[in-house]
């Protein structure tokens, strides 16, 4: 991962350690991305929006905090702007578009975790990713998406709960 040598190559302004930081970092991050958003060009644009932050705001970057952790924080809270921004404009015109595209990340995710996430809507695959895979609680959740605990609660319950159906159905399917 990024070393502290990169990390204050980085707050010096050092062109290779952007470079460097953004091959270690960038797959892990995408695949992540791509996950929740189901589109690689979305995908792609809050991963590249969300290392522009970083490299501007890299002397706000704590000692303590690995440079990955704080990436993935800024991109997290970008994809939840984006989430909602999206909605804000699907409530407007009425409109959502409901095809799921299967992506496959080399050795990050296996083809059944890809498969069984497709069956959820971006923002319930945020909610469940950030609650499953990277362990926020409710409370932390709730916050990012200035709603309620019971906001998180229900989103995880009812995702859980598709998602064990669509994998009890798949068995009978193969």
């Amino acid at each position: 991962m990024v070393t502290k040598d990169i990390v204050n190559a980085l707050k010096r302004g050092e062109s290779w350690a952007h470079r460097a930081s953004y091959d270690l970092c960038a797959p892990k991050l995408l695949a992540v991305l791509v996950q929740i958003f189901n589109d690689r060009h979305q995908a792609e644009d809050i991963l590249q929006e969300s290392f522009i932050a970083a490299f501007d705001k890299i002397n706000s970057l704590q000692e303590e905090m690995h440079f990955y952790s704080w990436l993935k924080r800024i991109a997290i809270n970008k994809s939840i702007r984006q989430l909602q921004s999206k909605r804000y404009q699907y409530e407007n015109e009425d409109l959502k578009d409901e095809h799921h595209v299967l992506v496959t990340s080399g050795d990050i995710f296996d083809n059944g975790i890809l498969q069984v996430f497709t069956y959820l809507d971006e923002q319930s695959k945020l909610v469940v990713w950030m609650y499953v895979v990277e362990e926020y609680n409710h409370y932390e959740i709730a916050a990012l998406f200035n709603k309620s605990v019971s906001f998180s609660k229900s989103i995880v319950s009812r995702s859980l709960a598709i998602l064990r159906e669509k994998c009890r159905l798949s068995d009978y399917v193969e």
